[in-house]
C-alpha cells in the first residue's frame, strides 16, 4: 500500500519557533538529529521529513500511536537520497516542496538487500579467505542437552554449522548421544566420559557456547565450571545462567572472553534486580553489569542490547515472532561462531544478535510471525548471511 501526506510549512515554523531543540528531539531520533545537523536545519527539511512519517504510517494503517514517530526514521541514504526505516521495515520515500507545503509518498519494500547492510556490520563480517579451510573457520564446542532436551542441542549445533563453522562439536550426556546422532549429520558428538576427558576436550575449542538443555543438577553445575574454567571464550546461555546466577564468583575466576546472553528473567536472576526495573533501565543496568563482572553482556528483548561495560550497541533487526521457544540456541550457536572465528567479543556478540534478527526478518516475511519457529531462523541464516556479499 502507498502512503501520502501532505504539511504546511508554516505549521512546522509555528512549531519550531516556539519549541526549538525540544520539537526536533521529540520528533526525530539521534540519527535523524544528527543528519538534520550535518546538513543543516531548515523548516523545509523537518516539513519534508515530518510528512515522510507521516506517509509511512498511512502506508502500514497502524496509526501513529501505535508505531511511535520517534520509532520512524527518514534517513539519507549512501546515494544522496531518503528512505524510511521502522523496525526492520524498509520504506521506499519521495520528499517534495512546492512553495508553502512539503509532500511525501512511503511505500514498504523487500529491504533485504546487501547495500542495506549497516557499514559497521559489513566491515567486523568473517569473509572466508581463500587459503581457509574447516580448521580455520572455527572449532565451536557447543555444551549441552539431556534427556528431553535434545531440541536445545540439535538447534544450537545446526546454527553454528549454518553460520559458517569450520566444526562443531557437541557436548552431550551419554544417554541422548544416539538420538542426536540421528538427527545431526556435520557436527561431532562427544557423549561425556567424565570432567577430565570433557576439560581436555573443550581445551581445545575455539569457542564454547553452554546451556542449552545443560539442566541444573550437580552434574551440570560441574559441567558448567569446567567449561569456565578453560582458557577459551565463552558463551553462557539458557540453563548455564541459571547456575552461575547462584554462584556469581565462577566469573572471577575466568580467564578469557566471556558473554552472557540472558533475557529479561535471566537478567533479574543474576542481579538479583526485578524485571520491572530492568525494563525501565535496561541499558544502565546492562553496563553496569557487564562492567562489574567484565563480561559482555547481551541483554535479549525487543532492542537486544549488547554491551561490554562502556560501549552499547542497540540491535534494530527482529521481530515480535521470534519470541518462540529455541530462539535463543540459535541466537547462542551464532554467537559462538562469530566468536571463534576470531572477532572480539563486543563484535561477535553485536554480529550475531543483528545476524540472527535479520533471519527472523526474512522468517517473517515468508511464513508470517505467527507461524515462525526457532528452526526457520537457522534454515533462512544462509540467505542472511548471503546479503553481505556482492
Amino acid at each position: 500500500m502507498i502512503g501520502i501526506d501532505i504539511v504546511e510549512i508554516k505549521r512546522v515554523e509555528k512549531l519550531w519557533n516556539r519549541w526549538g531543540e525540544k520539537f526536533v528531539r521529540r520528533v526525530f531520533s539521534a540519527t535523524e538529529q544528527k543528519e538534520l545537523t550535518e546538513e543543516g536545519i531548515t523548516t523545509q527539511k523537518l516539513a519534508g521529513r515530518y510528512a515522510a512519517k507521516e506517509a509511512i504510517v498511512k502506508s502500514t494503517e497502524l496509526g501513529m500511536g501505535k508505531m511511535g514517530i520517534r520509532e520512524i526514521e527518514i534517513l539519507r541514504s549512501s546515494k544522496g537520497g531518503v528512505y524510511g526505516i521502522w523496525k526492520g521495515n524498509r520504506f521506499l520515500v519521495s520528499i517534495s516542496h512546492e512553495k508553502d507545503y512539503a509532500v511525501a509518498i512511503a511505500k514498504k519494500i523487500n529491504f533485504h538487500k546487501k547495500e542495506n547492510i549497516p557499514q559497521e556490520m559489513l566491515e567486523i563480517f568473517p569473509y572466508p579467505k581463500e587459503d581457509d579451510h574447516k580448521g580455520s573457520r572455527g572449532k565451536i564446542g557447543m555444551v549441552s542437552g539431556r534427556e528431553g532436551m535434545i531440541g536445545a542441542a540439535i538447534l544450537s549445533a545446526q546454527s553454528a554449522m549454518r553460520t559458517g563453522a569450520g566444526y562443531c562439536f557437541v557436548f552431550c550426556t551419554e544417554e541422548i548421544s544416539r538420538e542426536l546422532s540421528l538427527r545431526l549429520t556435520e557436527p561431532i558428538l562427544q557423549p561425556f566420559q567424565g570432567i577430565e576427558q570433557e576439560k581436555n576436550e573443550l581445551s581445545k575449542m575455539d569457542s564454547i557456547g553452554i546451556g542449552p538443555g545443560l539442566g541444573t543438577d550437580s552434574l551440570a553445575k560441574e559441567r558448567l565450571e569446567n567449561a569456565m574454567d578453560c582458557e577459551v571464550p565463552l558463551v553462557i546461555d539458557a540453563d548455564g545462567l541459571n547456575l552461575l546466577s547462584k554462584d556469581l564468583h565462577l566469573l572471577r575466576k575466568r580467564k578469557n572472553a566471556t558473554i552472557l546472553t540472558p533475557h529479561e528473567m535471566e537478567m533479574s536472576r543474576l542481579s538479583g534486580i526485578p524485571v520491572e526495573e530492568i525494563r525501565k533501565n535496561r541499558e544502565k543496568i546492562a553496563k553496569d553489569f557487564a562492567k562489574n563482572h567484565q563480561v559482555v553482556l547481551v541483554l535479549k528483548g525487543s532492542k537486544t542490547l549488547v554491551t561490554d561495560g562502556e560501549k552499547i550497541y542497540k540491535n534494530k533487526t527482529g521481530n515480535p515472532g521470534m519470541a518462540t521457544a529455541g530462539s535463543g540456541d540459535v541466537l547462542l550457536g551464532v554467537i559462538s561462531t562469530f566468536l571463534g572465528q576470531g572477532l572480539t567479543p563486543f563484535d561477535a556478540a553485536r554480529l550475531g544478535v543483528y545476524v540472527h534478527g535479520l533471519a527472523g526478518d526474512l522468517a517473517k516475511e515468508e511464513f508470517s510471525m505467527n507461524g515462525m519457529i526457532a528452526s526457520d531462523f537457522v534454515n533462512f541464516l544462509p540467505k542472511t548471511l548471503k546479503l553481505f556479499y556482492p
